[in-house]
């Protein structure tokens, strides 16, 4: 008969493997929660955290306009500029002290005349006008003398935190992101229909920041890329569909669901912001991320090959869905006339082994569905992992290179974004012993040993298996983590507190 010791370490361990959660990041997350309570930390009466939002409330509308847009909602526009920004580089402390105000009322200036809430986002639903949001990241919050945000992963930093999840050192990053990583304090993200309307928008903004003593770091640019179909659907550079099951935060936009509830309660993304009671920000992860699409396209003939398989499945294998969105493990083709809307309400009950979609495809790696099995509440559990996908593709013409500018908001960062790196994605042993890397976004951390390789079905619904490497095809060239303040948040930090 097992002790008590004994049985916790067994169950624990049970638990490590499937999910990839510790016994001791379970008790955290119920101490996160007393906190919560005894801080008094919730939404205003009205707007219940723990359901999708009602925006035809008064109250949400009232609530949303505290709130910076695309968080709750992605901007759906085709362009975007993202400008990484340096607040400056003081010589001595007195000259710090005399550039701090200059920067508050930039910020200040920029809420007031760009900022963009999510409730005038709600009301522009033909998107006819621009979207600007407005973020910190840990450093910006120290240059301004300023409390940071509680997240530790966020005080932290990208570049420090990478270590854990097996990310590129920063000397492999792209130049510029490794030159002036230290000094990045902001991020303006501007989305507009055309490219003319963001230069248009970016002369200002440099103009006023430059009076204030800051500079434009990093100018990034987006371009969404589509399919050909008559939905123009968003696609990433390997060609399948993008953005697809995403968590809904806001009634109308979530249908009715039997298998996989898609809706999502507010908490997942939001956090209290200290510097505006009853406000609320959340925190970004962006990452620039460089798409190999030769060397994708070679390894997918290669285990086509090897299987004596379509490339068309085997790359539907690798990332759990064809080309136009259709769940690889609900069909052995793409299906005609796909909706997600209509076809997302799927789980892997009937896939249970991943002898259609494998165990190891991206899509399934970062959202198994409730497909771990046994254990109590694992869907709920599953479903607080969950991040609010925000990118967008980029094409940089001066060097030919395509790939990803990834972003995702979440209530906590380590919880969340790099919990399904580093637990699901980068853990060959999720979600069973055996099954390999994400061949997407999989990061070894160094050379990937042969148990790393991902363990492919040889054909739709077959039982055999036959573990075939497949190389990273994605690359991190820089990043940061960000906070996005409330609007009342970004006015006290403008005003001083």
């Amino acid at each position: 008969m097992l002790g008590p010791l004994e049985k916790l370490w067994r169950e624990s361990m049970v638990l490590y493997l499937r999910t990839g959660v510790t016994v001791l990041e379970t008790a955290a997350d119920g101490l996160k929660s007393v906190e919560a309570l005894i801080e008094g930390r919730s939404l205003p009466p009205g707007i219940d955290s723990d359901r999708p939002l009602d925006p035809t409330t008064p109250e949400a509308m009232a609530f949303l306009a505290g709130l910076q847009g695309n968080i709750l909602k992605g901007h759906g526009r085709d362009h975007a500029m993202h400008l990484l920004v340096c607040f400056g580089r003081p010589r001595d402390e007195a000259a710090h002290a005399a550039a701090v105000p200059r920067i508050r009322a930039w910020i200040g200036r920029m809420t007031d005349t760009r900022v963009t809430s999510a409730a005038a986002q709600w009301q522009d639903r033909a998107r006819e006008t621009t979207l600007t949001t407005l973020m910190l990241s840990s450093r910006g919050y120290e240059f301004l003398g300023e409390k940071r945000p509680r997240d530790g992963a966020f005080r932290e930093g990208m570049q420090e935190r990478g270590r854990r999840l097996g990310d590129a050192p920063v000397g492999a990053w792209e130049p510029r992101y490794q030159r002036d990583a230290a000094e990045i304090h902001a991020l303006v993200i501007v989305a507009a229909r055309d490219p003319e309307t963001l230069d248009s928008i970016k002369e200002p903004i440099d103009r006023e920041l430059a009076a204030a003593g800051g500079s434009i770091l990093v100018d990034e640019r987006g371009r969404q890329e589509r399919d050909s179909s008559p939905k123009r659907r968003a696609i990433e550079h390997f060609g399948y569909a993008d953005g697809v099951s995403q968590p809904q935060f806001v009634h109308d936009a979530a249908p009715a669901a039997r298998h996989y509830d898609q809706r999502a309660p507010l908490n997942l993304v939001l956090e209290p912001d200290r510097h505006a009671r009853g406000g609320f920000g959340s925190y970004l992860v962006y990452r620039k991320l460089e798409q190999n699409v030769k060397s994708f396209e070679a390894a997918v003939e290669k285990v086509a090959r090897e299987l004596g398989q379509e490339p068309e499945l085997v790359g539907a294998m690798a990332i759990g869905r064809f080309k136009n969105g259709t769940p690889v493990a609900t069909q052995a083709g793409p299906k005609p006339g796909y909706d997600p809307r209509r076809d997302e309400d799927f789980d892997y009950d009937r896939d249970p082994d991943g002898s259609k979609c494998p165990l190891h495809a991206h899509v399934r790696k970062v959202n198994p569905r409730g497909s771990l099995g046994f254990l109590v509440n694992i869907l709920a559990r599953e479903q607080r992992r969950r991040i609010a996908r925000r990118g967008i593709t980029y094409t940089d013409e001066d060097n030919g290179t395509v790939g990803l500018l990834f972003m995702c908001f979440q209530n906590d960062i380590r919880d969340q974004f790099e919990f399904i790196q580093r637990s699901w994605a980068n853990n060959p042993e999720f979600s069973e012993q055996g099954t390999g890397l994400d061949p997407i976004v999989g990061q070894a951390g160094g050379a990937a040993g042969p148990d790393d390789s991902p363990n492919w079905p040889t054909g739709h619904g077959s039982s055999g298996r036959k573990r075939i490497r497949f190389d990273e095809h994605v690359r991190l060239l820089g990043g940061e983590y960000f906070f996005a303040p409330s609007i009342a948040g970004l006015h006290a930090l403008a005003g001083g507190g």
